[in-house]
């Protein structure tokens, strides 16, 4: 599943609307669009399914990025000459050709892996990150939502997801399979776990108890993403300090004002850490605390100024 084949026969069909389109395709899974998509879920239609559709994207960055510098793998172009670089636009100079595996199952070869490896700032292709959050967060829309259209659309969109990735030469088949796996085992396990909560996570403290996970593996990993790590923290201590969450139900106008309120905050804190200086804690403790801050910033700071604002009615008991 590391072949270069399958990626050049792709890349065969390619014409300048195909291009625009895949490029469009792949730009869904972009942090900003993600973040988004979920502020919408959240404020517009259901904010604890919205939590946890961050939720579920946020560990899937993290288990990506963890799986990512264990494995350290190349991608495509870095294996094979002949692999246009149609997202970026530049052109292939890897001295490698068919250097992709041989057999279903083998490994690219190990000359063009130690050359990724031996890279300042090597970017590793297994497992696709951008597969991995768009199977977390639409693989949640559709088991959130319940509705076989929901189911249907995710499952488009995560296969859009996957050409567009080999279409674009960013990664193997082995590395899109495994992104949707991922994303797929952590809103399996989130469903699990926080849709239907056992007896142990009803205590008040169990957001706070979760965000020391991250933060642990933080400490003890090199290769954890220090803004996952941050963003998840962010999210539970919000969910922590929360408490009862409010009523969703809602006239439209009032969902928007919701969406629009948290879009703004996120905007606001997103402009303010763009003015801390990026090693200001260090290259890994500065995005963390910038991303703690931001999801918090959303998801309390979001919700009781909507509250405020008379956007939210009544609150009403729910299960954490």
């Amino acid at each position: 599943m590391f072949q270069t084949e399958p990626i050049l026969f792709l890349q065969s069909l390619a014409s300048d609307w195909l291009t625009a389109v895949m490029t469009a395709v792949s730009r869904t899974a972009y942090p900003d669009v993600l973040a988004g998509l979920v502020i919408i879920a959240a404020f517009g239609v259901n904010l604890r399914a919205g939590m946890v559709l961050a939720e579920a994207v946020l560990w899937t960055e993290l288990i990506t990025g963890l799986i990512k510098g264990v494995a350290r793998l190349p991608r495509p172009a870095d294996v094979d000459h002949r692999v246009s670089l149609m997202l970026e636009g530049t052109t292939n100079d890897t001295p490698f050709i068919a250097a992709g595996g041989i057999g279903l199952f083998d490994l690219p070869q190990t000359a063009a892996v130690e050359a990724v490896r031996s890279r300042f700032h090597p970017s590793f292709g297994f497992p696709s990150s951008a597969v991995s959050t768009t199977a977390a967060f639409w693989g949640g829309v559709g088991l959130v939502s319940r509705s076989s259209r929901m189911v249907a659309l995710a499952t488009t969109v995560i296969l859009l997801m996957v050409i567009s990735r080999l279409y674009l030469g960013r990664h193997f088949l082995a590395d899109v399979a495994g992104g949707a796996v991922v994303g797929l085992l952590v809103v399996g396990a989130l469903r699990r776990g926080v849709l239907r909560p056992p007896w142990y996570f009803r205590s008040p403290l169990w957001p706070l108890v979760l965000a020391v996970l991250p933060l642990a593996a933080l400490f003890a990993l090199s290769h954890t993403y220090p803004a996952s790590a941050g963003g998840l923290g962010g999210l539970y201590v919000a969910r922590m300090m929360l408490g009862d969450l409010p009523r969703d139900a809602a006239p439209t106008l009032l969902r928007l004002g919701r969406v629009g309120v948290a879009g703004a905050v996120w905007g606001t804190t997103y402009w303010l850490l763009t003015l801390v200086p990026p090693a200001a804690l260090g290259q890994r403790w500065t995005p963390y605390v910038g991303y703690l801050l931001m999801v918090l910033g959303i998801f309390w700071g979001g919700v009781r100024l909507c509250q405020h604002l008379g956007l939210y009615r009544r609150a009403q008991l729910t299960a954490p």
